[in-house]
């Protein structure tokens, strides 16, 4: 009996329906064992290892990390201005910073504790409820951890619960809905029946930001302000059996079909530069459940497509998970804005066919979205003059505005 073998069925609580599918796995164990012995016994920049990913099949993962909706990370910038002309006077950002510990600009974390996804193809909800909680915790000082089950169940437009979606998907229904607080609707690892009316939005976000893509310069900046959003190709067996280090396989693809959340960045004492990253896969994953990504590799779309489609959100609100009858508190990005659009037509807009913007509809006439954005600068920012939580996430509510930032380039789209 394989003793290895044994002790990682414990280890990982693994339990088959037959001989017959315990054995294809045990096959797929030894490929994952064979692949870690010959990496580790190579000269690299990370480490891999028997992860609770060594003994998935194929179909398992494919199955997991289906790309759904994969054209709504298709976001592209061409011709969009320098990062100067959309954020006037910004200074250099510092060689390295951590959102997640004291080593930021505020002093504090403001990043939750790692989460696990399961078997719930669900990383695009984590991420964006872990964007939301790190807007909340800069604006207001309180960091608390938000429901994913509520978006997992609730979110429905666009996004697909555990088969899949997007977190720049899920960011208008936290802004139009807010987001309840995880003690209060905790996850299941499964979808169910949405409860959002019966239990109190406590957190919220003003707006959202979809920044330059290809350009990790740039994302830099934006990671040294606050914590971005990311897409990942994420099915490689070297990124799926990663323990440690900085993760540079270039083979591991650019499909988007995981959400990671970059929480800051650095370099190695031997130079080698790298984003930190969140991921959903538990504390036992990586590095405590974090990976370090090598940036500046030559790549445009950078190590795994970690570049393609990063983006952010802003004006975080609320965070009174103890007292959700408390009035929010608010605080908006510091960035300027035009003149105000209403909430009716940003939902018109986003619910309306538009080749020229990519929004579509999908078969039997489902709404789906897909953003493909042709300039940097949109930014939307919603201001909303009400005295109560009640009034805040009152759908019906005249109070709410957006404004747009948009490039000059966007009116020729």
């Amino acid at each position: 009996m394989d003793e290895e073998w044994m002790h990682f069925k414990r280890t990982h609580g693994k339990i088959y329906g037959s001989d017959a599918a315990e054995q294809r796995h045990y096959e797929a164990f030894v490929e994952s064992r064979e692949f870690v012995r010959q990496h580790e016994s190579t000269p690299s920049s990370f480490h891999v290892g028997l992860t609770r990913f060594s003994d998935w099949l194929e179909e398992e993962i494919q199955s997991h990390f289906t790309p759904h909706l994969a054209s709504s990370w298709n976001h592209t910038a061409a011709g969009a201005p320098p990062l100067e002309a959309v954020l006037p006077g910004v200074a250099a950002v510092s060689q390295s910073v951590d959102w997640s510990s004291h080593l930021n600009p505020l002093g504090r974390s403001v990043v939750t504790s790692v989460k696990d996804q399961l078997q719930c193809g669900a990383c695009w909800a984590f991420t964006a409820a872990e964007c939301t909680e790190s807007a909340v915790a800069m604006s207001t000082g309180i960091l608390e951890s938000l429901s994913v089950q509520e978006l997992i169940d609730c979110d429905k437009t666009w996004d697909k619960g555990c088969i899949g979606g997007n977190p720049i998907l899920a960011f208008p229904y936290i802004m139009r809905n807010g987001v309840a607080a995880e003690s209060s609707y905790p996850f299941t690892g499964s979808e169910a029946a949405c409860r959002d009316q019966s239990v109190p939005s406590v957190s919220g976000i003003t707006g959202f930001r979809v920044l330059r893509p290809y350009d990790e310069e740039a994302m830099k900046y934006w990671v040294g302000l606050s914590p971005v959003a990311v897409g990942v190709s994420g099915t490689a067996r070297s990124f799926l059996l990663y323990t440690g280090g900085v993760y540079d396989d270039k083979s591991c693809g650019g499909t988007l079909d995981h959400a990671l959340f970059v929480v800051g960045f650095g370099t190695t004492a031997a130079g080698v530069d790298y984003w930190i990253c969140k991921n959903s896969w538990g504390p036992f994953w990586g590095e405590r459940g974090y990976v370090r990504i090598r940036r500046n590799t030559g790549l445009s779309e950078g190590v795994c497509g970690i570049a393609k489609a990063p983006v952010c959100a802003i004006g975080g609100f609320g965070g009174n998970a103890s007292d959700p009858d408390l009035a929010p508190h608010f605080s908006l990005f510091d960035l300027p804005y035009l003149p105000a659009r209403s909430w009716v037509e940003v939902n018109a807009l986003m619910n309306t066919v538009d080749a020229g913007r990519a929004h579509g509809r999908g078969k039997g006439g489902q709404s789906t979205l897909r953003l493909n954005l042709d300039f940097d600068c949109s930014l939307l920012i919603v201001s909303r003059l009400v005295s109560s939580r009640q009034a805040l996430f009152a759908p019906s509510s005249s109070w709410l505005y957006m404004s747009n930032i948009a490039c000059a380039n966007a009116a020729d789209a």
